[in-house]
């Protein structure tokens, strides 16, 4: 994170190893621990720029940390709430130049936090709309210089401009070679 911190997630809890110290805090969910989680399959955990902590779970749903408060904000799928998560098995999350968090969802396409409403905009596959994510089995999200958003799914990647809300989809084309596979496995990352 931005203190120097290095944040470990195992079955037994999450660790935080001090670089700068070379203190290591556990949290185990023990009676003592400031921090409680519900339990620790977390499939990633990011630093913000604004130096919360984000966990990625894959069954609760998304955790936010603030490390000034030590309070734990966890967003979880609510089908009654319009605004609310998308999915409660959470992928990946990144933060785009904007501020904004994205979260990866196992099977319910993406979502943009808002921090400042704290809400969510879900982007999900909708069958034979060209202006919607290919599929809704995400498996990674890149920015590029421009702010465009690179999203790799189980059918294609998706480029989606957030300015406009409008999504390219690049499949597979059989009949051009310089197309994406067909038959293979999900995009699975990316980097620039």
């Amino acid at each position: 994170d931005n203190n120097g911190k290095v944040w470990i997630a195992a079955e037994s809890g999450v660790y935080v190893y001090d670089l700068n110290t070379t203190d290591l805090t556990m949290y185990r969910n023990n009676a003592e621990d400031r921090i409680q989680f519900p339990s620790f399959y977390f499939n990633k955990i990011f630093a913000d720029s604004k130096n919360n902590i984000w966990f990625a779970h894959q069954f609760h749903g998304l955790f936010k940390l603030d490390q000034n408060s030590q309070h734990l904000t966890i967003y979880e799928h609510d089908s009654e709430i319009e605004t609310s998560i998308s999915d409660r098995t959470i992928v990946c999350v990144d933060e785009d130049k904007k501020g904004r968090i994205w979260i990866d969802t196992f099977n319910n396409g993406i979502n943009c936090f808002d921090p400042e409403t704290e809400t969510f905009h879900a982007y999900m596959h909708t069958p034979d709309s060209p202006n919607f994510i290919s599929s809704n089995f995400v498996t990674v999200i890149l920015e590029d210089r421009s702010g465009n958003l690179w999203i790799g799914t189980s059918d294609g990647l998706n480029k989606l401009d957030p300015a406009r809300e409008k999504f390219t989809v690049f499949k597979n084309d059989p009949n051009d070679p310089a197309t994406i596979p067909a038959h293979g496995p999900a995009i699975r990352s990316a980097g620039t």
